[in-house]
């Protein structure tokens, strides 16, 4: 089960590919929504199954992004949410 450390490092994770992205809509959002995505992030962590399955997903998403491999990024974000959905509903 995911710690609360781990949480923590998640969430800086999500909010750090918002202000990655330099979008003037995403980065306050990813303000409005930050309570939302930690509580969502820690009721993720009570599964184990769902925090731990997508670790290849962030891997692929933080690679892009320091690449500056913007297509690559959307891609593997892409991936990472459809990864996360199909473990909660599943």
């Amino acid at each position: 089960m995911g710690s609360c450390r781990s949480v923590r490092a998640d969430l800086r994770f999500h909010l750090s590919v918002f202000n990655a992205c330099s979008n003037e809509l995403l980065v306050p959002l990813g303000t409005l929504i930050e309570r939302t995505l930690e509580v969502q992030l820690r009721l993720n962590a009570r599964r184990a199954e769902v925090f731990n399955a997508s670790m290849a997903e962030h891997t692929a998403v933080f690679d892009a992004i320091v690449a500056w491999n913007s297509a690559v990024a959307r891609d593997a974000m892409g991936g990472l949410l459809g990864v996360t959905r199909a473990k909660i509903e599943g």
